[in-house]
């Protein structure tokens, strides 16, 4: 028996209503013959979006590796100047002392004996000291230079004049003598003669 007021407009939303139930029917059981329905709480696979044209290249920061601290210098040791030896001086005396004087020096002194040349006339050492007390070391006979003049020296007409120097060394203490006698050349007479006594005392 029809409904009063539906008429084809009812027939049309029952149509309607039992295909939409049908098709809830179907979507259920398909979905339970498919398997259990993925658990919520899966995540989500990540969506990689890729853009074309564009590559991002991502360079790795280089780690920084630790600087070698630098190895301490080895401090430089003190260096102690060793003192140098003063070079010795050997001391020199002039003999100023008369003929027939005695003077007395230390070991190791030196003496110079300076006498001055007659023309064609020679110093000679007629008696030696005791060696082991003076030794003489040498004999020089050479020209002595000009005293310092404001006029200039009028020519001279005799031999050039020389010096004669007689060096000796104290050996050790001691006292000994020695003597010298200017002589011309084949002449054994003395024209002139020096004699000294010397006395050496430790140093």
């Amino acid at each position: 028996m029809a409904m009063p007021g539906w008429g084809r407009t009812g027939r049309v939303v029952l149509v309607a209503l039992g295909v939409a139930l049908l098709a809830a029917g179907c979507g259920k059981s398909k979905n339970n013959s498919n398997g259990p329905t993925p658990s919520s709480s899966e995540p989500a696979p990540a969506i990689t979006a890729s853009v074309p044209g564009l590559t991002a290249t991502a360079t790795p920061s280089p780690t920084a590796s630790p600087s070698p601290s630098p190895s301490p210098k080895p401090k430089p040791s003190p260096t102690h100047a060793t003192p140098s030896a003063t070079p010795s001086v050997t001391p020199t005396v002039q003999v100023t002392q008369a003929s027939g004087s005695t003077m007395t020096v230390k070991a190791g002194t030196v003496l110079n004996l300076t006498l001055a040349v007659e023309p064609s006339y020679a110093w000679q050492v007629t008696i030696q000291p005791d060696a082991s007390v003076l030794a003489v070391s040498g004999t020089r006979v050479f020209t002595p230079s000009p005293a310092p003049s404001s006029s200039p020296a009028p020519p001279s007409s005799t031999a050039t004049a020389t010096d004669f120097r007689l060096t000796l060394t104290a050996v050790a203490p001691g006292t000994t003598s020695f003597a010298l006698e200017e002589m011309a050349s084949g002449n054994p007479q003395a024209f002139r003669m020096y004699a000294l006594t010397v006395v050496v005392t430790s140093s």
